[in-house]
């Protein structure tokens, strides 16, 4: 079994690392062999996710579903919301590598706990936009605590887009607007996160919502959830 303790404590090594020089060869070591770090970062993620997934699918009783509120009072989703910062650290060091829509997908299939996927959504409006720390302000976990997503290091402070503005609206249209999103389920920081992914469409020259398209139909979702 995977010491999920020291594995988080090797990806935070990572960024300790790359925050340790100047951005210059930060950038270097990001972008060498075609993004070969930021991929790694990545696949750590997927891999974690994986774990995670599998523990929370069934129960060692009659394969019944564990209570996702029990498990969450471990504390275990700050494993996940620091691995998707440093992710975003990763992939706002430079603009020459980016997340594709494909790898965003698998991530949401992933993260399909409700505070999982709350903190996802909290991940991709974040870095939908070149940013500054504390876009969002503070996340909630499952449990209702509150967890500062601050800058933690001085390379952090401004940070680029880490995808485009095509997989930004893919991401929002097709992940964000889908009818599978439970609302009910979510809390203030997936409203507030798709509040910004929709006013960031609204106001981006080469994007269109349409006025009786998927986010329309979102926004009524939500509507009558709240």
């Amino acid at each position: 079994r995977v010491d999920e303790v020291s594995a988080l404590r090797m990806v935070k090594l990572t960024q300790f690392v790359l925050d340790a020089c100047p951005r210059q060869h930060a950038e270097h070591f990001v972008t060498q062999k075609k993004g070969g770090l930021a991929s790694l970062i990545f696949n750590e993620l997927i891999s974690f996710l994986t774990r995670r997934k599998a523990d929370y699918t069934m129960s060692p009783v009659h394969g019944q579903k564990r209570s996702a509120q029990v498990d969450a009072t471990k504390g275990d989703v700050s494993f996940l919301s620091e691995r998707l910062r440093i992710l975003r650290f990763v992939y706002g060091i430079t603009d020459q590598v980016k997340l594709s829509i494909v790898q965003l997908q698998h991530l949401w299939q992933l993260c399909s706990i409700p505070g999982d996927r709350e903190e996802l959504m909290f991940f991709i409006a974040k870095a939908s936009s070149v940013t500054q720390s504390n876009v969002l302000g503070a996340s909630a976990d499952t449990t209702g605590n509150t967890q500062q997503h601050t800058a933690q290091t001085s390379n952090e402070s401004v940070l680029s887009a880490a995808f485009s503005e095509d997989v930004r609206s893919s991401a929002f249209l097709d992940l964000f607007c889908t009818d599978t999103v439970n609302w009910a389920e979510l809390g203030e920081n997936a409203y507030m996160s798709f509040q910004l992914m929709f006013k960031r469409m609204t106001q981006s020259p080469g994007t269109a919502l349409e006025s009786n398209g998927p986010s329309l139909d979102a926004l009524w979702r939500i509507c009558l959830t709240a």
